[in-house]
């Protein structure tokens, strides 16, 4: 059995306009986690209610601990910093990234790999829609930043790849990046 994570939209107020959110479903069917998209982009918020500060907390699952991200969120460090100080194990991102930005999410996932020492994995949306062209490039890195696996620019693929978990626990302590943190410099919320 597998687990999927999806996006969809959401209502959590009956009043509302819905969220942008992901969500994941483990083996056994049970969801065990959700985002909602917290930083608009282009306009989203005439559409979609942002979410709040539970979005970027992580949940358990029976893959370990993990954390979501919806599209431009990951763009923002301390999104997937927020997931990482929560114990994520792993961070997924669904997009709908375009061109010309084609290689925004790409290098951004492979950084929040690198500077949280979690590994991430990144779908994103592949074709023409209206007046978008979506660039695929769905990708996922070791938390090293090592590339896993990436799909192509114009149509849907499937990846298989392998995580190795005991990356987490990198020996070289000044890489450290969490452990490293000076705390004190900082706004009391990161």
């Amino acid at each position: 059995a597998m687990g999927v994570v999806v996006g969809l939209p959401t209502i959590t107020a009956p009043n509302g306009k819905p969220h942008n959110s992901v969500v994941m479903i483990d083996r056994d069917g049970t969801i065990k986690g959700a985002a909602h998209k917290t930083h608009m982009f282009g306009g989203e918020e005439k559409m979609f209610d942002p979410g709040d500060a539970q979005s970027h907390r992580a949940f358990d699952t029976s893959f370990g601990r993990m954390g979501l991200l919806v599209c431009y969120d990951g763009e923002f460090p301390e999104t997937a910093r927020s997931l990482a100080l929560d114990g994520a194990e792993i961070i997924c991102m669904c997009g709908a990234n375009m061109f010309p930005f084609e290689d925004y999410h790409a290098v951004y996932m492979r950084a929040r790999a690198m500077e949280n020492m979690v590994p991430t994995l990144y779908c994103n949306y592949v074709g023409h829609e209206k007046r978008f062209h979506y660039c695929g490039q769905s990708c996922a890195y070791d938390p090293t930043g090592k590339f896993l696996a990436e799909a192509d620019t114009q149509e849907e693929t499937e990846l298989y790849f392998t995580v190795d978990m005991s990356l987490r626990k990198f020996p070289l302590e000044n890489l450290n990046y969490l452990a490293s943190r000076k705390r004190a410099l900082y706004h009391d919320d990161l």
